[in-house]
């Protein structure tokens, strides 16, 4: 009975020992697949160089052969060299045989500057004198050389028109006679009736009127495109198209149009707008 025990189990210690032995050494299905897959790979090869020799059969048409394009590379090479040196012998100046240097010009500009009157012809000189504009007026002996030039245009600054306070500013306020809120395009100067108004500016009359709300006014245009409007008036002394001056007495004031009292409406328009006339007196 030992024995048979003994002798299964050499048997299936065999069994797993040989298993063992063919797992370590490589058996022949893997030699076989080995195989297998060295011919397949040759096939590839093979197969992808026949695709590269037709690919390059079927452009052996659109290519020259190789040894005419080595020709056509050379005769290039040598036809750009010669044209190169050839051109290279011929290159002449940039410059005009007749150039000038900026110094040679500074030395003709001075020789011209003290060319004799003798080489300039007589008419030629009369002619030149002629046309020549009379700038500068004659000098007196006693200026000694001097010259004297007119004096510029005097600019003139307002003045106030008649001698009193404001009463009433310029912008919205509250009308004295209606009691509503209007926008005042003067300033009130309040005086006694009768009282002088005078040209803030030197100018032309051109507007002599009355209108219910302004009563007789004067309108009187200066320079600078400014006109300058006197309001409420007793009476004018001017006309429409008299010139005045500066200071000049052009009427009274009074009590016409609708006021509240005996005043001096005085406005002032600037460049077609209408202007505070403070910022000016």
């Amino acid at each position: 009975m030992y024995r048979e025990e003994s002798i299964g189990e050499n048997i299936i210690r065999g069994d797993a020992m040989e298993r063992k032995a063919k797992k370590r050494q490589p058996g022949a299905n893997s030699q076989s697949k080995i195989k297998a897959l060295v011919s397949a790979a040759k096939t590839r090869f093979h197969a992808g160089i026949k695709k590269v020799r037709k690919f390059l059969v079927s452009l052996k048409g659109g290519f020259p052969p190789l040894k005419d394009t080595i020709v056509l590379i050379i005769l290039t090479v040598i036809a750009f060299a010669s044209g190169f040196f050839v051109g290279k012998e011929s290159i002449q100046s940039v410059l005009p045989g007749n150039f000038v240097s900026i110094r040679e010009l500074d030395m003709d500009i001075a020789v011209t500057e003290d060319v004799k009157s003798k080489d300039i012809p007589a008419s030629q000189t009369a002619e030149t004198v002629e046309r020549k504009p009379a700038t500068v007026s004659a000098v007196p002996a006693t200026d000694k050389g001097t010259i004297r030039e007119s004096p510029p245009p005097v600019t003139e600054k307002m003045i106030m028109p008649v001698q009193g306070r404001i009463i009433s500013g310029f912008g919205w306020r509250k009308h004295p006679v209606y009691l509503d809120w209007r926008y005042h395009t003067g300033i009130d100067f309040g005086v006694p009736e009768g009282s002088p108004v005078k040209a803030a500016l030197s100018g032309k009359v051109v507007e002599v009127d009355s209108t219910r709300e302004l009563g007789l006014y004067i309108i009187i245009e200066h320079s600078g495109n400014i006109r300058t409007k006197y309001a409420h008036l007793k009476s004018n002394s001017v006309k429409c198209g008299d010139s005045v001056r500066q200071g000049q007495v052009i009427g009274s004031t009074g009590r016409s149009g609708v006021t509240s009292g005996s005043y001096l409406h005085f406005e002032v328009v600037s460049m077609g707008e209408i202007v505070d006339p403070q910022g000016l007196l």
